[in-house]
């Protein structure tokens, strides 16, 4: 009998990255453009763009204010309702997912369910 295996999920940070590393490849920018841009080291860059490490939440800031997005839009989304499809960080990683807030310009955005 054969056993049916889930394929494993994927970390927040690890959507994180896809979804800036989807937006870069539409403006044509490079994470090296991006970390220049941005003031961030180009190795910390590189390796949060991989996955390998999490984006903290002023980096974020930073990467949304200098592609003209909202934070928000770098996160999965997700009906409501639905399973989430990814593992939550470890309690004292860089960033876990729960109730906080993320202040921008304009106001505060409430960040439960990344349903931004």
């Amino acid at each position: 009998m054969s056993e049916q295996t889930t394929p494993p999920r994927r970390r927040l940070r690890e959507h994180v990255a896809e979804e800036l590393r989807v937006v870069l490849a539409r403006r044509k920018m490079s994470g090296a453009e991006l970390a220049r841009r941005t003031g961030i080291k180009q190795s910390t860059m590189s390796r949060r763009m991989t996955g390998e490490t999490a984006f903290d939440m002023d980096d974020l800031e930073a990467i949304a204010s200098v592609l003209d997005i909202h934070v928000g839009d770098l996160f999965p989304h997700r009906e409501r309702g639905s399973s989430q499809d990814f593992d939550l960080a470890p309690a004292g990683a860089a960033a876990t997912v729960g109730h906080c807030y993320v202040t921008v310009i304009g106001g505060r955005f409430p960040i439960t369910g990344l349903d931004l």
